[in-house]
């Protein structure tokens, strides 16, 4: 390696490169992983599980935004353009008139009402109620 003449070619084993970067991965070193499958997605011109390898260390190494963008990049996620919201807009909130809400209040304090029945229904039937099991 050392003896090579200027502009000479050398092989690459990826395979070996792949395996550097999931060995990597294995032991929580993402960053060791994320420069090795750089290097690994150059060489082997971006083929899909490469840039995949990649996006996994970039995630794992916390490295969210640069995974998305990377596999935006590559073209493997398309995001769809935001939609115009088709729903109504929601109509106005009516608040209660003083009358109202003094009527209410009496009501609920009074036991009167849906909240009083299920109260009043709550309540113990007396002593010759049994539980059948």
């Amino acid at each position: 390696p050392g003896n090579l003449a200027p502009g000479a070619k050398f092989a690459v084993d990826l395979e070996q490169l792949r395996g550097m970067v999931r060995s990597s991965l294995g032991k929580n070193l993402f960053s060791n992983a994320i420069f090795f499958a750089n290097k690994l997605v150059t060489l082997s011109g971006g083929q899909p599980r490469d840039v995949r390898l990649l996006a996994q260390a970039y995630y794992l190494g916390k490295q969210h935004r640069r995974a998305v963008q990377l596999i935006q990049q590559h073209g493997f996620l398309v995001v769809p353009e935001p939609r115009q919201p088709t729903a109504k807009p929601m109509a106005p909130v009516r608040r209660p008139s003083d009358t109202e809400a003094r009527a209410a209040a009496t009501e609920a304090a009074s036991g009167a009402g849906a909240a009083g029945q299920a109260r009043r229904a709550a309540r113990p039937l007396g002593r010759d109620f049994a539980l059948a099991i």
